[in-house]
């Protein structure tokens, strides 16, 4: 048996770099004969193992032959460049993506190859909301579906929408696990006796609810939550005398996104 431990994107300094934070003396420390995928590809077998800088440099990449390989494993949101060079009925586990999502390879000349995206074991943010299939993955050698192990003990992270906040009635495991839950309701239904006796049995059942009223126009002809300005929310929700400092907060994010 071996544990193989593939890199990813908070594992380097650069995506365009092998240089490594801690991983290799963290991991190691706790696994002494653990492989630690990081600057060279592994082989084993049919199989191969590529670091997520691989990835996003077409040059480094390119230079892989990638055709004896059945199953390929990484840790990317995969690139075009990359999908033109995934062999016929090759199979890809990637990680990154933190949504669970199994397609075949559209994108490239092979329509057979297919590419799992295996989410992450447990939620990370709001950018997880109502994404149940957290857990682990495992893949038989003579089966490349992989079969999930549901993870139902880490925290989830709940995004709930006018109408929806009525139908909720999944609670189990929620108040247990501090689930995280948010709602978005709009200003006229924040009051009606039905939305408040929703959201005052999510705020006694959960422990840290965030309940947010938004403009009626904010969420007309279903629009997605995604799409709302969060700075113009926030802004209407800070007080007079600290609306200075939000600003100096917001100029600061946005001259530096990638901080």
């Amino acid at each position: 048996n071996k544990f193989i431990f593939v890199a990813g994107n908070h594992d380097f300094f650069s995506p365009i770099s092998d240089k490594v934070n801690s991983l290799d003396t963290y991991i190691q420390d706790w696994v002494p004969d653990a492989v630690i995928v990081s600057r060279e590809c592994w082989i084993d077998g049919d199989d191969i193992y590529i670091p997520w800088y691989w990835m996003n440099d077409p040059e480094k990449f390119n230079t892989l032959d990638l055709n004896p390989y059945h199953r390929i494993f990484t840790h990317c949101d995969c690139k075009d460049f990359a999908w033109g060079k995934i062999p016929v009925n090759a199979v890809l586990y990637s990680g990154h993506i933190h949504q669970c999502k199994h397609y075949q390879n559209s994108l490239s000349s092979n329509p057979q190859s297919i590419l799992y995206n295996l989410s992450t074991p447990y939620s990370l943010d709001y950018g997880d909301s109502n994404d149940l299939d957290k857990g682990f993955w495992v893949i038989n050698p003579d089966d490349t579906n992989p079969i999930l192990y549901r993870n139902e003990k880490s925290i989830r992270y709940r995004t709930f929408v006018n109408e929806q906040v009525l139908d909720i009635d999944d609670y189990e495991g929620s108040v247990e696990r501090g689930d995280n839950f948010r709602v978005f309701v709009d200003e006229d239904n924040r009051y009606k006796i039905e939305y408040a006796e929703a959201i005052n049995k999510i705020i006694n059942d959960i422990k840290y609810p965030t309940i947010i009223t938004v403009n009626n126009s904010i969420l007309a002809n279903g629009e997605s939550v995604d799409s709302i300005d969060i700075t113009s929310m926030l802004m209407n929700m800070v007080p007079d005398d600290l609306k200075d400092i939000f600003n100096i907060v917001v100029n600061e994010v946005n001259e530096n996104p990638n901080r």
